[in-house]
């Protein structure tokens, strides 16, 4: 049984490997933006753009939830996937076993809190490989805290500040009237869609990275790598060029507002600019949490939100107003891309000088 596990990382063809680990993430991820989709639809037929706003500004609330999820999901998974290279199998359960029950914890705490303090909260908006969950085995062991924690806290992190960047948009928009909340959801949603597939794709490949990453076989790292970001890139960019194109027709679907569509539309094309560059973003975050490099995630995350794309929204929304919003996303995501590129590169040439170092060490 071992074997089958280990073949997908070491002997299965990439694309055939980044297949099977990714399409189950994009599923899932795609579960949770369809569910949206379908709460913004119906919602619509009402015909009134202030309950569609409604929608959209409790939308970050669920969207909290996803720093749980990674804190302990990211964090965990990593640490398996590399202990999984090391062959390290009982540390592959411990971390198993710790990530799965400290998650379910936290989620039925975050949602007790919620039904507590909803009324407060809306106010304020205006592994998959090797799973063990046997609770005998839980154990708080300092070495499997700090590294779960050290991956999955700015992951965590990271989550949030994408609800505070969603919150910011959500109340710079809310200042020209519920039809253009109403019509920012809608494009945001259908944005989601693509979003949602290139982080799939990126959570799909960590474990191929961190056990190719922590067996030494960096060729085979850097290969997966290159095969997802090609994929990502094209796929992201094909969609990015239909809903530039058909936006007019996408946002109709849901509301045939005049006012909302001509709105949503301009959106929705200032939206999808983003799309080729986020997936460059999210896939190099994926490289450095599989490696262990929660802080280099981090500073992803700060730099994307804090740094540039909340000072673009107050700089765009100044130069043009309501309209610039949407273009903020993709100054932060270009000067990303540009940054993702240049670490990775610099990463992949010490790894490689590393592995040619102990290869030529042993021989």
């Amino acid at each position: 049984m071992t074997q089958d596990r280990t073949e997908i990382f070491e002997s299965m063809p990439i694309p055939q490997a980044v297949a099977v680990l990714a399409v189950p993430t994009i599923l899932s991820s795609l579960v949770t933006v369809l569910y949206n989709l379908a709460d913004t639809y119906f919602v619509a037929l009402l015909g009134d753009p202030l309950q569609n706003a409604a929608v959209t500004l409790a939308a970050p609330a669920m969207l909290a939830f996803n720093a749980i999820s990674n804190l302990f999901g990211v964090g965990s998974s990593t640490m398996m996937s590399r202990a999984l290279g090391r062959r390290d199998y009982e540390r592959v359960e411990k971390a198993s076993t710790f990530g799965i029950w400290c998650a379910i914890l936290c989620g039925v705490l975050y949602s007790a809190a919620c039904a507590v303090f909803q009324r407060p909260l809306l106010a304020l908006r205006r592994g998959r490989t090797y799973v063990c969950c046997d609770i005998r085995k839980l154990r708080f062991e300092p070495s499997i805290v700090r590294e779960v924690c050290m991956v999955g806290i700015p992951a965590s992190i990271r989550s949030l500040l994408n609800v505070t960047g969603i919150t910011v948009l959500n109340n710079f928009t809310a200042a020209y009237g519920a039809a253009a909340v109403a019509a920012m959801g809608i494009a945001q949603k259908v944005q989601q869609v693509a979003f949602y597939i290139a982080n799939g794709l990126s959570q799909g490949i960590m474990p191929l990275v961190s056990y190719n990453y922590a067996s030494d076989n960096i060729p085979r790292m850097k290969k997966s790598f290159l095969f997802a970001a090609r994929l990502a890139v094209t796929c992201l960019a094909c969609v990015s060029l239909l809903y530039y194109v058909f936006a007019p027709q996408v946002v109709s679907l849901f509301m045939e507002n005049p006012e909302i569509v001509g709105t949503g539309t301009r959106f929705l094309r200032g939206f999808c600019l983003a799309l080729p560059f986020q997936c460059m973003d999210f896939l190099a975050v994926a490289v450095f949490q599989a490696v262990g490099l929660g802080k280099n995630a981090l500073a992803f995350a700060l730099l994307r939100k804090v740094v540039l794309e909340i000072p673009a929204l107050l700089l765009l929304n100044f130069l043009f107003p309501l309209y610039g919003l949407a273009y903020a996303q993709f100054t932060a995501e270009l000067c990303l891309a540009i940054a993702a590129v240049v670490m990775l590169v610099k990463l992949f040439r010490q790894l490689e000088l590393e592995h040619e170092g102990r290869a030529a060490g042993a021989a």
